[in-house]
This record gives C-alpha cells, sequence and structure tokens, in this order.
C-alpha cells in the first residue's frame, strides 16, 4: 500500500557496490526529503571521449569540469520512478543502464540533485575489483582502529 502513494521515497542501491558508506546514505536521504530525484556521483577525473557509431574513431571530447560518474543509491518518490517507467515502457527505443537515466530521458523537467560520492564506493564487474575492494576494506578498517585510539 505504500507504493501506491507518490510520495513515497524510494532509494534503489546496486548490490554490486557494496562499500556504499554510511555518509552518503544519509546524505541521499537528506537530499530526497527536498528532491524528488537524487543520483549520488563523483567527479570524472579521466578525459572521456565520445567514439563513432563503430567504435573506432574519436567523435568529440566533452568538457570533463561537467562530467561526473554515476553510482548508487539513486532514490526517487515513488510516482516521478512510475510515470517515467510508464512512459519508457511506451517507448520502442527504450534501452537503460540506470534510473536516473530513465529519468532524465523521460521527464526532462524533472530535476535530479547530485550527491557527491565517494571513490571507496566501487561498482564489483572485473575480478580485479575484488583486489580494489579489497585494499578499501583494509584502509576504512586502518581508519577506525586509528578512531578508536585518538
Amino acid at each position: 500500500q505504500a507504493y501506491s502513494d507518490p510520495e513515497t521515497r524510494l532509494i534503489l542501491h546496486d548490490a554490486a557496490r557494496p562499500l556504499v558508506s554510511a555518509r552518503i546514505l544519509t546524505a541521499v536521504i537528506e537530499a530526497l526529503k527536498e528532491e524528488q530525484a537524487v543520483d549520488v556521483a563523483v567527479p570524472a577525473t579521466d578525459t572521456v571521449m565520445q567514439a563513432d557509431s563503430a567504435g573506432r574513431y574519436l567523435q568529440d571530447i566533452p568538457d570533463r569540469s561537467t562530467l561526473w560518474r554515476s553510482q548508487t543509491p539513486q532514490a526517487f518518490t515513488q510516482g516521478v520512478l512510475h510515470r517515467a517507467y510508464l512512459r519508457a515502457l511506451q517507448d520502442p527505443q527504450f534501452i537503460a543502464s540506470d534510473d536516473c537515466g530513465v529519468v532524465h530521458r523521460y521527464l526532462p523537467d524533472v530535476p535530479i540533485r547530485i550527491v557527491p560520492g565517494e571513490e571507496s564506493n566501487i561498482k564489483i564487474t572485473y575480478p580485479e575489483d575484488f583486489l580494489l575492494m579489497e585494499q578499501w576494506l583494509r584502509i576504512r578498517q586502518q581508519t577506525l582502529q586509528l578512531e578508536r585510539y585518538a
């Protein structure tokens, strides 16, 4: 029944990002009190290039100062997410990589607030990502130990 209320707040998290922090979750919850859509992201530090449709030739290099790398969680009012997917499912060309992309494409008038993410909020995609995750866990453990003795 709660999901039928368009003002119900939903937080969606990708299980492939097991290192999400309490700080990120708190920031998303706080932003969602004022916004209808929230994304977690970190600024892009690499130069990003756009290739042609065949993926063979450089087509464009967007200004990096405006580019962010999206993470999860992403959060929405139920009404916004519902309306976006209703429109998306009417589109025979519908393709999505994440929920904020669906809202952005099908409800372009809904602003999506960016909450700063963290480099440690990595996505486990490749086997070597587990090594990186282990390093982040060691850093967190060392930080906790230092805080206990401070």
